[in-house]
């Protein structure tokens, strides 16, 4: 993990704060379920705030709610904030929202070449209906998390891969020949995204109790009840009191084991970037 200067990180996390801020005044106002989750919920528990080496902020919606949000934000508050996804630009390779200041920029290494304006922002998302049925269930997540990951691979050749040493080069190596397949055979990123989105959105119409963020890092890892998400507990966030899900605990165990230890340095993780602008003449290049 590459470490920030703890001045700019300390300021990149309150510019956070109040886009978080701004965006929970606007969720009141127009009856906008949401809750803060993820990364920032361990902080709310065991920091009272940000994980200190943490540079985001989650929030996750259900999707009925996504249309209505997006809506509003591109209304009332274009002219100083974006709206960025796939729906808004083909070329964003992601399938969550993020909303941020025009004025500011957050671009990190691999995404430095894509033809996006990236901000710094609040990460959006979107929570869809899954079957109660297990192989029905496996079946959608599997096939969501492949669309969405050959949308990255479109885009871009080398993606964050984790792994080290030999493994990480072939790693690289399959990425960067699915990537060079899909140009060569005219693969568009706008029908991957279709793809990708009509996986999701696969049983939007039936009755169920169980929602997911169906794009995670790995299939099926983001699966809820939303009685574990909602009515939401206020807790105190860097001296905010914001909505987390009901069952918080619970969830986060689920999610990340023992979340209330800290993890080895070694496995510590953040976004960091290689251009940050705040927009008031505060701007870091990393070309490493």
């Amino acid at each position: 993990m590459k470490e920030y200067d703890s001045q700019v990180l300390r300021k990149l996390q309150l510019t956070e704060l109040e886009i978080l801020k701004e965006f929970d005044t606007i969720c009141r106002k127009h009856d906008i379920p949401y809750v803060v989750f993820y990364g920032a919920g361990i902080g709310v528990l065991r920091h009272g705030g940000f994980i200190p080496w943490d540079d985001d902020i989650d929030v996750i919606l259900l999707r009925k709610d996504i249309k209505k949000l997006v809506q509003v934000l591109k209304e009332n508050y274009s002219e100083t904030y974006q709206v960025l996804s796939a729906e808004e630009n083909i070329n964003f390779p992601l399938m969550t929202i993020q909303w941020g200041p025009k004025k500011t920029t957050f671009i990190i290494p691999e995404f430095k070449n894509l033809p996006c304006q990236f901000t710094v922002f609040l990460d959006i998302f979107p929570l869809d209906s899954i079957s109660n049925d297990d192989g029905k269930r496996k079946k959608q997540c599997y096939s969501a998390w492949f669309w969405q990951k050959l949308m990255l691979l479109r885009q871009m050749p080398n993606p964050i891969i984790q792994y080290r040493g030999l493994k990480r080069k072939a790693f690289y190596f399959i990425c960067g020949a699915i990537h060079i397949g899909m140009k060569i055979m005219h693969i568009s990123p706008k029908w991957l995204y279709k793809k990708c989105k009509a996986a999701c959105l696969q049983y939007q119409d039936e009755c169920t109790n169980k929602v997911a963020f169906l794009t995670d890092t790995r299939p099926g890892m983001s699966v809820f009840t939303t009685d574990e998400l909602f009515p939401p507990r206020y807790l105190e966030f860097e001296g905010v009191k914001l909505p987390f899900p009901n069952k918080i605990e619970t969830l986060l165990t689920r999610h990340y084991g023992d979340y209330m230890q800290l993890p080895p340095e070694e496995e510590r993780r953040n976004h960091f970037p290689a251009v940050l602008d705040f927009g008031d003449g505060e701007r870091y290049e990393n070309d490493s």
